[in-house]
């Protein structure tokens, strides 16, 4: 399972704007991969820990998390002129199940509640 985050760069502006813009914008970005992930964490359920910990590998690899977490979990930034992205990932198994639910158990939708909360939304 994996979340994308982009923001696109601005219509042309001034440079001095896009350069504050272009200065500021990876430390927006992850603050707000930060917010979106401590959500996800705290209300990913828990039976065994290993989905909540994949997550919690994923925020230490943004620098947000004093634990470690699991390797199942990580965070990658990717920047061109026009997008910084930060993609993040949780490699466990039945993470998708437990988002989106199966035919017999309705989903957690943990992740789209979490980046409308980060968002303002």
């Amino acid at each position: 399972m994996r979340i994308r985050l982009a923001i696109d760069d601005v219509a042309p502006v001034g440079r001095s704007l896009r350069d504050a813009i272009a200065e500021r914008r990876e430390r927006i970005v992850v603050d707000v991969a930060r917010r979106a992930l401590a959500r996800i964490i705290d209300e990913t359920p828990v039976e065994t820990g290993r989905l909540r910990a994949a997550w919690i590998g994923a925020l230490a690899e943004l620098g947000g998390a004093g634990s470690t977490g699991s390797p199942e979990g990580t965070a990658r930034i990717r920047e061109t002129a026009s997008v910084l992205e930060i993609e993040i990932e949780n490699a466990v198994p039945y993470a998708a199940a437990v988002e989106y639910g199966t035919r017999g158990r309705a989903g957690e939708h943990i992740i789209v509640r979490a980046l409308q909360g980060a968002a303002g939304i």
